[in-house]
């Protein structure tokens, strides 16, 4: 109806005069100045994003090891115990949650590689590099996010009023 077109061009106006507004705030004169910039944004986001994720696999590697670690020191005593007894069914029964917990630590431990295994207090040095790297990409993450998704807006709108569109889009609006 007439109330939602008014508010149509209400609205196209007022968007038209946010991406106005960037553009003379970025002292961006050149749509393919903006396409540059918009593109730069993008993948510098990207880039973080995959450094975060790599962040988040490896602080889920040192959680992993330490608590391999502590289950294994936990549990050695009974498992030395269940040797001595010769395996005996009967001991494996009364114990059979610590020895299961120590073999899936042994096992954890040949999966890593040969080599000397890392100490809990390194684990946790390592593991507060990396989890300090992880916050200060955060605090880049929100800003670059934003700065990604205000000239993307800048780039789709100006798109709108100068009739670009991307070849994708024309080809995905032909099939429909």
């Amino acid at each position: 109806g007439k109330g939602y077109e008014q508010w149509a061009k209400t609205f196209n106006v007022k968007q038209m005069a946010r991406v106005l507004n960037f553009l003379q705030e970025h002292n961006i004169t050149d749509y393919k100045e903006l396409v540059r910039l918009s593109d730069g944004a993008a993948e510098q986001f990207d880039e973080l994003s995959s450094r975060i994720r790599s962040c988040e696999k490896r602080l889920q590697e040192f959680s992993a090891m330490r608590r391999h670690i502590i289950n294994y020191v936990r549990t050695r005593d009974v498992y030395q115990e269940y040797r001595k007894s010769g395996y005996s069914r009967k001991f494996h029964e009364e114990h059979e949650e610590e020895i299961r917990i120590h073999q899936e630590a042994k096992k954890a431990f040949d999966q890593s590689g040969p080599g000397r295994l890392p100490t809990l207090k390194e684990i946790n040095e390592e593991y507060q590099q990396v989890l300090q790297e992880k916050r200060d990409a955060y605090a880049n993450y929100r800003e670059l996010r934003d700065n990604m998704k205000n000239y993307s807006i800048a780039r789709k709108n100006v798109e709108i009023i100068l009739g670009y569109e991307d070849s994708d889009e024309r080809n995905h609006n032909r099939q429909r």
